[in-house]
Formats: structure tokens, C-alpha cells, sequence
């Protein structure tokens, strides 16, 4: 399922900013990610599901400052092509990519659960040292 193209108009509508106020209220007004804040609060989307930001839930959403919110949008970007750069690298046949394609599109795995495994699938191992090892997002969980 491709992401919702949502509308400009429906960011100025009043039930996205009832929403923005009650997710920046559970989040007690602060930006949710680690180190230094910069501008504005913003609610930033983890997943676009509906083209209504007011009908997203709540899990999806996050409070980020100007700063962080725009470094999340970098990264995002950043990290969609080195995954895209190291599937075409790698030995996976195009069935297989299709089955990751289809476990993200259809959140059949939770980003949660894929680091979960993939940390019991590394433990021990030398691919990836743990002190140089981040978080997905650096984001606080809501």
C-alpha cells in the first residue's frame, strides 16, 4: 500500500490541530528526541496511514523539534537508499526482497520487533559492535 498523499489544506484543518495540541500534550511539551533542541515543536508522522492526519493514531505520531524534525526527514532519506544500495549488493533474489517489501507494507513485523530479532540474531556476533550500534530513529519511545 502506497503512502497517502495528504492534502496541504488538511494541515490547517481544526481536527489536525486539536490532534498536534494532544500529542504534544502526552508528550509533555517537549521534543521527544535526544540531544540538542532547535526551533519550534512540530508533531512529526513515524507512518503516513490515512490522508486525515487527524484519524492517524497516536503511536505514529511524535513530537520533534524544528531541528530534529528535519533531521528525521534527512535520515529517513538517507537510510532508504543505503538499504536500497545494499539489496542491490546483496545475494537476495527478487522474491525475497518482495517478501521484505510486503512485511513493511503490510506491518507484518513492527520496526520493534525486527530490531528485536535482529539483536538476538547479532548477539555475539562481530557485524556489528555494540557501542557503535544506534537505535533505528534515536527517538524516545511515546
Amino acid at each position: 500500500m502506497p503512502r497517502p498523499t495528504i492534502p496541504a489544506k488538511n494541515f490547517q484543518d481544526p481536527r489536525w490541530q486539536q490532534k498536534r495540541l494532544e500529542i504534544m500534550k502526552r508528550d509533555n511539551w517537549l521534543c521527544q528526541a535526544y540531544g540538542e533542541h532547535k526551533g519550534m515543536l512540530n508533531v512529526h508522522h513515524r507512518n503516513y496511514t490515512t490522508s486525515e492526519p487527524w484519524n492517524e493514531l497516536d503511536e505514529n505520531l511524535i513530537t520533534l523539534c524544528e531541528g530534529h524534525h528535519q533531521s528525521e526527514h534527512y535520515i529517513l532519506g538517507f537510510s532508504a537508499n543505503a538499504v536500497a544500495n545494499a539489496l542491490k549488493k546483496s545475494n537476495w533474489m527478487v522474491e525475497h526482497r518482495r517478501k521484505l517489501e510486503q512485511c513493511i507494507l503490510e506491518g507484518i513485523i513492527s520496526p520493534e520487533e525486527f530490531c528485536e530479532l535482529m539483536d538476538k540474531k547479532l548477539k555475539g556476533s562481530k557485524a556489528i559492535q555494540p557501542n557503535r550500534r544506534r537505535n533505528s530513529s534515536g527517538l524516545r519511545a511515546p
